[in-house]
């Protein structure tokens, strides 16, 4: 019976962190002719899912990727902190675990406490979709619980600061179509003029 109650209460306090919820990951897609080359550059953050690693002091979110090596994506995340009035940031690298799937990454990036890098943290970085010009539509899922609970986080990334309304309600019914729950989705601030 302890087990039990400690199961309920365990998902009811998953469900209570918008990241984490009940069930499996979805499968991502694969493209198979994703192009890392003209993926690089500058993303701005337009929504996403609220996950708890997540700077809670930091807006104008945007992700710059570029060329490292043969094998490897620079990654580096970076916002303004309304604290601090600074911009902050976190370097990494992502890659492709299997070559047949090049849209599905996995990002390496520091895990820090109190400004100390305690450990390098990866994760997945599926691209769903991207016209690479415009938008990006990225899932990152992983199971904590297998078939019970799963930690995901979801993205839609835009080249500029700002989308159209219009466009956005098309991403989100895409998203739906993966059955993806959009209505976690929080908007991003992107008023920094970065």
């Amino acid at each position: 019976m302890k087990l039990f109650l400690t199961i309920v209460l365990s998902i009811i306090f998953i469900q209570q962190i918008s990241s984490q919820s009940i069930g499996q990951c979805i499968k991502s897609p694969v493209i198979k002719d994703f192009n890392a080359t003209k993926y690089f550059g500058k993303w701005y953050e337009i929504k996403r899912y609220n996950y708890i690693f997540e700077p809670k002091n930091l807006q104008c979110l945007v992700a710059n990727y570029g060329y490292l090596n043969q094998s490897s994506v620079s990654v580096y995340n970076y916002g303004l902190n309304i604290k601090t009035n600074k911009t902050e940031g976190r370097s990494g690298y992502a890659y492709a675990p299997n070559l047949a799937e090049p849209n599905k990454l996995s990002v390496v990036l520091p895990v820090e406490v109190f400004n100390v890098t305690i450990l390098q943290g990866e994760g997945p970085y599926d691209v769903l979709e991207t016209d690479y010009d415009t938008y990006s539509l990225v899932y990152s899922c992983t199971q904590v619980v297998y078939d019970l609970v799963k930690l995901e986080i979801v993205w839609i990334l835009a080249r500029t600061p700002k989308l159209d309304e219009k466009l956005i309600h098309n991403l989100e019914q895409r998203l739906q179509s993966f059955n993806i729950d959009t209505s976690k989705l929080v908007t991003t601030d992107q008023s920094c003029g970065f």
